[in-house]
């Protein structure tokens, strides 16, 4: 009999509680079926609205509310590319630290357009740490390392890090003959050597570049900029077109840079051309002409044009005014002109300039506070650049403690345009000689995770945390073996791995590191030095490992450094 002719019966035959349980299953389960691609379609056509939306916010330049909703497509649906390069246009526009993530994102994806890939790269060179872009660098292929889209901004950002090797190299590899972009970078590089030899080559170049390319020595010409009058050469005059010879141009700075040019070519006529060139521009370019006269060594000529009164509300002549008070060394006006700062200056630059100003004056109360006030200002700050610039500003005017503050709170933040770790190797030996241990591990746990691949930062955070307590010995050795074993020869790699072998309680391994006849300990730092005296100590030499702790400066050791190895030394140090 068929089964399906006993339905009805069996249906008629069961109780009513169970025929409305069995329906209402039957329902439920045709309203899901209904549901789930229902779902499915209205999430697609929010993850669209979403998307028109976050476009036209981004167009609009509402970059937050672009933000936003490129997040809520991405979290709907983390395989929705087409949000991420929104999101990297907002994120970036809003100073977000997260923007670098999402550039990374977008160079890796397959998925991505040319177009995208160059706004990512050109984002990741201007405000992420520098050794992402240069990491990324090799793995780029030979098409992109050709092209000015990829080679232009990483030059820059190295121009900006003063990485002028790096940024050489990476012009040269560049097919001759070079456009005029990348010529303009490398006498750029040659200038900021500023050696007698460097300088040489760049107004051959210079000069050379002026005659073989004429339609381009506007842009040529801009590189004067980077060298002072003393030092400009008169060829590059006579190499000018001779457009630029009979008659002053319709751009103020251009026709400045000739001037200059001029000057050096004809030194003496240079106070009749420097006349000449006041009374062409006093009256529309009164900004560019005062720049300029300072630029020359003029502050006295300059003077007429910055309006010297009252601290101007305009920045760009504020700068002005402050750079003429600096070199005259008008320090009793200098410090209310400071005090009366336009808000668009950076409250950090100021109280770097009324730093100097104490010191200078001897007013170290003024000095103190105004150091405290820089770096407070810059750590406030939105901009992520802005305890970068500071250190490096700090830096330049002899603030030292205030540089090694300003670096050492913008790597433990890990976020900005960071210069690669070796550039700042300085910072690390100072936390590491004033005993600044806590920021010295922050310091070296933000360089870890960014140069994760680096063998020195590498073996620097595990040494630290392997003796704060932070890592296990057995995990600092199975880190480092491998790496001892490439670099044999690196003496901080091997003391690093024998004092972990010491505290994971292989001595003998400890000793086969260390037993060197060629290595001086006792001209090495105090470190490795202690840590060979240990080394001899836990395998039965008490008495030759004496001889390493006597007169062993105990207090220039880190805080860790000295309360382990204190611990491992006794009795022999005794």
């Amino acid at each position: 009999m068929n089964p399906l002719t006993q339905i009805p019966s069996t249906w008629a035959n069961l109780h009513i509680l169970w025929r409305f349980l069995i329906v209402l299953l039957l329902l439920g389960a045709g309203l899901l079926a209904a549901l789930v691609p229902g779902k499915a379609a209205y999430h697609r056509w929010k993850s669209s609205r979403n998307f028109e939306e976050a476009s036209k916010a981004l167009a609009a330049s509402r970059f937050t509310e672009a933000r936003d909703l490129s997040l809520q497509i991405l979290r709907q649906d983390s395989t929705s590319y087409e949000a991420l390069p929104i999101l990297l246009r907002s994120a970036s526009a809003l100073k977000d630290p997260k923007a670098g993530d999402v550039a990374i994102a977008i160079l890796r994806d397959i998925r991505s357009t040319p177009e995208d890939k160059v706004v990512a790269w050109r984002y990741l060179c201007q405000s992420g740490p520098t050794y992402i872009p240069l990491k990324s660098w090799a793995h780029l292929t030979d098409q992109n390392k050709q092209s000015l889209d990829y080679q232009l901004p990483i030059i820059d950002r190295l121009l900006y890090d003063q990485m002028l090797p790096a940024a050489t190299a990476i012009v040269i590899s560049f097919p001759k003959p070079y456009p005029v972009e990348l010529n303009s970078r490398l006498l750029t590089i040659l200038a900021r050597k500023n050696s007698p030899e460097s300088l040489a080559e760049f107004h051959r170049r210079l000069a050379s570049q002026l005659r073989d390319t004429p339609e381009a020595w506007p842009r040529l010409l801009e590189t004067v900029d980077e060298i002072s009058q003393a030092d400009l050469a008169r060829d590059v005059y006579d190499a000018l077109p001779e457009s630029a010879h009979s008659q002053p141009s319709s751009d103020p700075l251009v026709d400045l840079r000739i001037t200059r040019c001029q000057m050096a070519a004809q030194p003496e006529k240079s106070e009749e051309l420097l006349r000449a060139a006041i009374k062409r521009h006093e009256e529309r370019h009164s900004i560019e002409l005062a720049r300029w006269l300072l630029q020359i060594g003029h502050p006295e000529e300059a003077a007429n044009f910055l309006s010297l009164g009252k601290p101007s509300e305009f920045s760009d002549l504020y700068q002005l005014q402050l750079q003429y008070l600096e070199a005259t060394g008008a320090n009793d006006k200098l410090k209310s002109f400071l005090e009366a700062a336009p808000r668009e200056v950076p409250n950090w630059k100021v109280q770097t300039r009324l730093a100097v100003l104490g010191r200078e004056n001897g007013d170290h109360d003024l000095a103190k506070l105004a150091v405290k006030s820089a770096l407070e200002s810059a750590t406030e700050s939105a901009d992520p650049a802005a305890l970068i610039d500071l250190a490096r500003d700090a830096q330049k005017r002899g603030l030292d403690d205030l540089s090694i503050d300003a670096w050492t709170r913008a790597l433990i933040r890990g976020t900005g345009p960071l210069p690669p770790s070796e550039s700042i190797s300085h910072v690390i030996a100072r936390l590491s000689a004033q005993g600044r241990e806590d920021e010295l591990y922050a310091v070296l746990s933000s360089l870890h995770a960014i140069e994760s691949d680096n063998r020195v930062i590498h073996a620097q955070f595990l040494y630290i945390s392997c003796l704060s307590g932070r890592a296990e010995a057995q995990y600092v050795v199975e880190q480092l073996s491998p790496l001892q074993e490439k670099y044999p020869e690196l003496l901080a790699l091997r003391s690093i791995l024998a004092i972990s072998h010491v505290l994971n309680g292989d001595f003998e391994k400890a000793d086969e590191l260390t037993n060197d006849p060629a290595i001086d300990w006792f001209s090495t730092n105090p470190a490795y030095r202690a840590i060979r005296g240990i080394v001899l100590a836990k395998n039965g030499k008490s008495e030759e490992a004496s001889v390493y702790f006597e007169k062993l400066p105990w207090d220039d050791l880190l805080p860790s450094e000295k309360r382990v190895f204190e611990t491992l030394a006794a009795p022999a140090a005794e």
